[in-house]
């Protein structure tokens, strides 16, 4: 009642539901406003007018949620409309703040009293486009210059209004555009496309009148509901309040009609401006699009760095009231709705955000969904950004953004409309939920085509990451792009790889089972790749997948996943549960001093086996050097541990590649499980000598099938193993599940019933030739035998068992992270080599029997041994007398001679050999 008239034009309007109150202008005086409630007022003549400040800081102390408006003007200046039909005339033009809705703002421009509002531009990169100005008396020079359309800079030019209303070129669409085109020398392209768009605009058919593909409704107030399958003919109607109403049951008899009426949401954008200054100095900047905010929104303050609100993933930034809050992004996963609200939330009175992953181009900010925005936000390069947190943290910010209006386009670039009630309707199609938010979830998006490579082919994993703008998908974006495109990825079969993935199987029933990447938010290195979903997966990428998406912390995708967080330098458990920087360097060089112990023990079993052709006849001593070759191979390989692994796997003391890992360490480790499997043929030796009695001409005839089946088996799996070798974490190997590890338990099975079987048959022959032997404490030949066997199995058990274990744990999605076990067993397996080399000289120190302890039935095989000697000298002095002998036995005496052994008192046991006659 005080104010009369000037009340009424200040634009007055109810608070919003989250304020209290709000501020309010027109040129003349301010207001502070309640629920339908004056609280405060004051002339304003001028925008630093002390007084007007000193209600705005009570005001903002006093409620968090109020919201500063300018009292006047703009840091822009002023405008002049440019007639080009008459004199130029200057006005000054002074823009008011409006609360802007960018969702339904258009519909004003739309409605049958207000069609004069549209205006028609062309487009500094092609194309026609319709605007929809903040201001009913709108000037064509206010979009004079760059704005910014879909996140691209773009200039509007030659403008005009609908001819009907404001006939500055011609009295109808045809005239004008031609007129404009004459003027302008329009490309023919340009002008059929600004000839069509005044035509539908301004020229289009309305309610009741017939309608056709040919013949249009009015674009934005009408649409076709078209009659027939074949869309040939139809009737106008008016646009319904809500598109949703599109999809209501009896409301069109058409999808084609529907799919028209759903063109009666326009697609825009904000035309508007940013200006940055800092220390009297302009930065080039971009304001944030799509928000529900004020037209003109300006705030000054001191610059604080903001940056944990999205770095450590913090709800407050600490310190930021009445501040102007800087944020540097290092990923493109951003919601900026909820940054915004943090930023608000913290009591930010503006908000800079810059990108380290755009360099120079300031046209970077994002949409912000449609969500409230209550402070300007503006975006500004990485370059500008860094040089502000480095020289001007604490100095006076100037932040305002203006929104003039909006862009619109009939058909989106994006595509159509799509939500819950409003499902897309072409083949291979998904609505992506990424366009508007409401109360933190969206509910909209923009129909695409299901994901597919550059070859053409479906790309399941496109539904779960934007490899092109490199972000994770929103949970909402995954749960309907597997549904409509079947995207139920699968990964190989490997130890280290992912269970499939399947959106409809996410979820968690409490929050705090939850999975998280890096649970502390903690990442060091946002653009190192990730080795588990894929190529290309950065950190940032993982991180925001894995706070998007419910996924259980007890999934082996979780467990893989956090495995693999030390490459973004997360606090985690490390790699094998390596989480510092000792226990890694004690997890590559302990396995590596074990395999250096077991190439030494490996090269003296192959020296003293062969280092005499006495010893080199042994079929014993053959395996033994056979085994100890392959040994050296494998153990030589393990030596390296991880220098060969590729430097992108961010192990400790990587420094390989793909090469050296795939066709160097992988491939040898594997050779070098022949001399696991050379064990089971030693085994099937003592069984044979000790059980059946076998001797050695009779050994030697079957030698090759105790040589060629380990070999020709260990080669086979080591090249069949080549496409999944990779790295394994200690060392690169075979990192396919199970099978690998098949070969070495059917060794360790079959060693183990030969043992069981040699067991048996000398618990017997003992039991036997006690009842017969005056000494009851007397060694046999067979005891000692049997002993030396054991004592080579045990080396084979302590070897391969742990590893075995890890390994097959590993396949089954667990102890990814049980460091003492996994040092454990990268000690074990490189020492088989040590292992072999104490059980060799064993004898010669702890297996030396007493002479009294040979029993009768050793000096009776004595004594027929002499026998068989002289026999075969007589035989040998025959062949000397030129009498010709069989070839077979002829051979048997050359083999005699050179292996015989040069005693004049018969063999006897030799101290320190391998107790085998």
């Amino acid at each position: 009642a005080t104010f009369g008239k000037k009340a009424t034009d200040s634009n007055l309007r109810e608070p919003l539901p989250n304020e209290k109150y709000f501020l309010t202008h027109n040129d003349d005086f301010v207001l502070v406003v309640g629920r339908r409630t004056c609280l405060s007022t004051m002339a304003a003549p001028h925008r630093r007018n002390p007084k007007f400040h000193s209600v705005v800081a009570f005001f903002a102390i006093a409620t968090p949620s109020v919201r500063a408006v300018r009292p006047s003007g703009s840091i822009f200046g002023t405008s002049a409309r440019s007639n080009t039909t008459s004199q130029t005339q200057d006005t000054d033009h002074k823009l008011s703040s409006k609360y802007y809705n960018p969702h339904t703002f258009w519909r004003r421009c739309s409605a049958q009293d207000a069609v004069t509002q549209w205006v028609m531009c062309l487009g500094s990169q092609g194309g026609a486009y319709s605007l929809c100005p903040i201001e009913d008396s709108f000037d064509l020079d206010l979009v004079d210059g760059s704005h910014y359309f879909w996140r691209s800079e773009l200039s509007f030019r030659q403008c005009m209004h609908c001819p009907a209303h404001d006939p500055v070129y011609g009295q109808n669409c045809a005239s004008s555009i031609e007129k404009i085109s004459q003027m302008f020398h329009l490309s023919t392209e340009n002008e059929d496309s600004l000839l069509e768009l005044c035509t539908n605009f301004c020229e289009g058919r309305t309610k009741g009148k017939r309608c056709s593909r040919d013949e249009p409704c009015s674009t934005a107030s009408h649409f076709c509901d078209f009659h027939d399958v074949n869309n040939d003919f139809g009737v106008c109607q008016e646009c319904p309040t809500d598109i949703n109403d599109c999809y209501e049951a009896g409301f069109l008899a058409y999808e084609s009609g529907r799919r028209d009426c759903l063109s009666c949401r326009m697609h825009c954008d904000d035309i508007g401006r940013s200006k940055l200054v800092i220390d009297d100095i302009e930065i080039p900047s971009d304001f944030m699009h799509l928000a529900i905010q004020e037209s003109i929104l300006a705030a000054s303050g001191p610059i604080i760095d903001c940056s944990d609100l999205i770095r450590l993933g913090v709800d407050i930034c600490i310190g930021a009231r009445d501040k102007v809050c800087l944020v540097e992004a290092n990923t493109k996963n951003i919601k900026y709705w909820d940054l915004s609200q943090k930023a608000e939330d913290s009591g930010c009175v503006a908000l800079i955000l810059n990108a380290t992953y755009n360099e120079t181009n300031s046209k970077a900010c994002g949409f912000h969904s449609y969500d409230e925005l209550g402070i300007p936000f503006v975006c500004i390069s990485s370059n500008d950004g860094r040089r502000i947190r480095t020289s001007t943290i604490g100095k006076i910010a100037s932040v305002e953004v203006n929104i003039l209006g909006q862009a619109c386009q009939k058909d989106s670039p994006r595509g159509s409309i799509c939500s819950e009630k409003i499902p897309c309707s072409g083949e291979n199609e998904f609505c992506p939920y990424d366009k508007t938010v409401v109360d933190g979830e969206y509910i909209e998006g923009w129909c695409k085509p299901c994901p597919i490579d550059g070859y053409g082919n479906p790309s399941q994993l496109s539904c779960y990451f934007d490899f092109y703008e490199g972000y994770a998908r929103d949970s909402q974006y995954v749960v309907d792009c597997v549904k409509s495109c079947d995207a139920q990825v699968q990964f190989g079969s490997c130890k280290f790889c992912p269970d499939g993935l399947n959106a409809l199987d996410f979820g968690v029933d409490n929050d705090a089972d939850k999975c998280h990447f890096c649970p502390k938010y903690d990442i060091k290195y946002p653009d190192r790749l990730v080795p588990v979903f894929g190529a290309n997966i950065t950190c940032w990428q993982m991180q925001e997948f894995y706070e998007s998406v419910d996924i259980d912390e007890n999934s082996q995708n979780c467990a893989l996943a956090q495995k693999m967080n030390f490459i973004c330098g997360c606090d985690g458990t490390g790699y094998a549960g390596a989480n510092t920087e000792a226990k890694q360097a004690v997890l590559a060089w302990l396995p590596r001093m074990m395999a250096i112990l077991s190439i030494f023990g490996s090269l003296f079993i192959l020296y003293d086996t062969t280092r005499t052709a006495q010893k080199r006849c042994k079929l014993l001593n053959q395996m033994l050097s056979t085994l100890s070759i392959f040994d050296i191979l494998g153990s030589t390989a393990y030596a390296f541990t991880t220098l060969p692994t590729p430097q992108a796997d961010y192990l400790y003391g990587s420094e390989g590649n793909d090469k050296t890992c795939i066709e160097a360490q992988g491939f040898f480790i594997q050779v070098g499980t022949i001399a696991c499997f050379l064990n089971v043929s030693l085994a099937m030796y003592y069984l044979l000598t000790i059980k059946y009695g076998w001797q050695q001409a009779r050994l030697k005839s079957k030698r090759i099938h105790f040589f060629l089946p380990p070999i020709l088996v260990g080669l086979v799996f080591a090249f069949v193993g080549v496409p999944y070798y990779d790295n394994a974490l200690l060392w690169c190997n075979n990192t396919a599940r199970y099978w690998p590890e098949i070969p070495v338990i059917q060794a360790i099975v079959f060693a183990t019933l030969i043992m069981c079987a040699i067991c048996i048959d000398v618990r017997k022959k003992s039991r036997a030739s006690l009842r017969y032997s005056s000494r009851r404490n007397s060694v046999t030949l067979s005891d000692m035998v049997f002993v030396q066997a054991c004592w080579f199995t045990g080396a084979f058990y302590v070897t391969w068992i742990p590893y075995l274990a890890i390994q097959y744990m590993w396949s089954s999605g667990k102890a990814y992270d049980m460091y003492g076990f996994i040092l454990y067993a990268s000690i074990s397996v490189p020492l088989q080599g040590f292992w072999n080399f104490v059980v060799y000289v064993r004898p010669r120190y702890f297996g030396r029997p007493k002479p009294t302890d040979l029993p009768i039935s050793r000096r009776v095989s004595l004594v027929t041994l002499r026998s068989s000697m002289s026999r075969l000298s007589f035989r040998a002095r025959r062949a000397a007398d030129d009498v010709e002998l069989p070839k077979q036995e002829n051979d048997d005496i050359l083999k005699t001679k050179q292996c015989k052994v040069d005693n004049p008192n018969g063999p006897k046991f030799d101290r320190g050999k391998d107790p085998i006659p």
